[in-house]
């Protein structure tokens, strides 16, 4: 019998293991074909073309061999801090598969590459730390930690964007050399333009004007009982229909009106609700649409309307 002691152990090593999803049959014939094609292109030069292949090949499923090829092919590239990452994601891999091939190609490219990669520290300025900015480098959000910090960077032209709450964005441009070291000062920003208050357009009074009673059958109550008394009829015949076809599935599905299935019980419960909702709304919608009628018929001629027309309201009375 095993003891308490050991049960938590296992439990304690179950949440500390890693969980990751197996990639299925798809993904990894889609990355082994990724792979092969990407190498071929990575052994013709063709780094371009072979880089995106090899990546997702990475993707779908991780491994040590083609996260080094990967790490190859940024640095054909001439990405030289990608390619620096890559292979020391390579060396993780070969150190857990006991790779020491990998894992001496790895060190030694790490130890190659170093000098030769450009860095790239963004600071701020007293000023610009009380704004609280956000800074984002080539659209990644750099956190705050970073700031003073040497980055490791590609070459090539690089965007640097300072924003914060009430402030003007400021974006820099950036082109970096290999082997550069550069350091950028982030100054405070300005704050946003004002923008000029609209003047408040002048009111125009409105003179109060009583109009003639007006003389007219009304029909708004009729209407609005006609129309309550259409909309139950056809709440009725939908529910109706509804009922019907539930009814059909369950003597399809219940031979003798005796249903067992659990899912069939209820899909006949079901069909009675839908059923009692169909005779409800006919015929109360019914009952509705006869009351409209006679009280359509049965309402005067004449109903005096009263409107007046105010500073601040329109007011209309009707006597019934």
């Amino acid at each position: 019998m095993i003891r308490s002691e050991r049960w938590v152990a296992l439990l304690v090593l179950a949440l500390a293991a890693p969980a990751f999803a197996a990639p299925s049959s798809v993904e990894k014939s889609t990355a082994d074909a990724l792979f092969k094609e990407g190498k071929k292109l990575l052994d013709a030069k063709d780094y371009d073309a072979a880089c995106p292949k090899l990546a997702d090949s990475a993707r779908l499923q991780p491994g040590g061999g083609v996260q080094l090829a990967l790490a190859l092919c940024h640095e054909g590239q001439g990405r030289l801090a990608t390619a620096w990452n890559d292979y020391r994601e390579a060396l993780a891999f070969a150190k857990r598969d006991k790779r020491q091939d990998r894992e001496d190609i790895a060190t030694a490219k790490l130890a190659e590459l170093e000098p030769r990669i450009a860095k790239l520290t963004i600071q701020l300025s007293d000023g610009a730390k009380a704004q609280n900015p956000t800074v984002k480098l080539d659209d990644a959000v750099l956190p705050s930690a970073s700031f003073g910090v040497a980055i490791r960077v590609d070459r090539g032209n690089h965007t640097i964007v300072v924003s914060a709450a009430g402030k003007t964005p400021k974006t820099i441009d950036l082109p970096i050399a290999d082997k550069d070291e550069k350091t950028v000062v982030v100054a405070p920003l300005a704050d946003e333009p004002q923008k000029p208050a609209e003047p408040p357009k002048p009111s125009e009074p409105v003179k109060p004007v009583d109009t003639a009673p007006a003389s007219g059958p009304s029909r708004v109550g009729p209407i609005v009982l006609g129309s309550t008394g259409i909309v139950l009829v056809g709440l009725g015949a939908f529910f109706g229909v509804k009922a019907m076809s539930t009814s059909s599935d369950v003597r399809a599905n219940c031979p003798g009106g005796a249903c067992t299935s659990p899912e069939w019980v209820d899909k006949n419960d079901d069909a009675r609700r839908s059923a009692l909702f169909a005779n409800l709304g006919v015929g109360i919608g019914a009952l509705a649409l006869a009351g409209a009628a006679v009280w359509w018929f049965a309402t005067p001629k004449e109903q005096p309307v009263a409107v007046s027309v105010g500073p601040t309201e329109v007011r209309m009375v009707v006597r019934w």
